[in-house]
């Protein structure tokens, strides 16, 4: 593959990528839209989280756990760097729980296989979301549920 045709596959997976976190839920839109850039083995590793694998595990243990927590989540990227086929992207999530406003900074390392996220390792600090939570009770049975879900997985 040429470096023109490489970088403007490279292009267009960010630019999905972005409007696709910006696009924001329903979580069930959401899934369907990033569907695509999903290699059927996807491995997902982040914070707190059993790894996933799989596409309906990112469905049940990353955005539906994410949408019940704050309905209105959205993202947008803030910035990225390529190598080979190993990208970095920082992404802001931002949403409401319990409503505060929560925005969660994430680096993703993204690896691809043929143009599709293999596996996706998220350095986040969850440290604004465990404060909104600690800060709103009424938050706690729908954050108790949704840890409690992630770890039987």
């Amino acid at each position: 593959m040429s470096a023109v045709a490489e970088s403007t596959d490279l292009e267009a997976f960010l630019e999905a990528f972005d409007q696709n976190w910006r696009q924001g839920g329903p979580a069930r839109a959401f899934v369907e839209r990033f569907r695509p850039l999903l290699d059927p083995q996807i491995r997902l590793v982040q914070p707190q989280v059993p790894t996933l694998v799989g596409p309906e595990a990112f469905e049940r243990g990353f955005v539906g756990p994410l949408f019940e927590l704050m309905p209105d989540a959205r993202g947008a990227v803030r910035g990225w760097t390529a190598r080979d086929d190993v990208l970095h992207i920082e992404v802001d999530v931002m949403g409401t729980l319990g409503g505060r406003r929560v925005v969660l900074r994430s680096c993703d390392r993204i690896t691809l296989r043929d143009g599709r996220i293999a596996e996706r390792v998220a350095f986040v600090d969850p440290g604004p979301l465990l404060r909104a939570v600690a800060l709103h009770p009424r938050t706690w049975p729908t954050f108790i549920r949704t840890q409690v879900r992630q770890r039987r997985r």
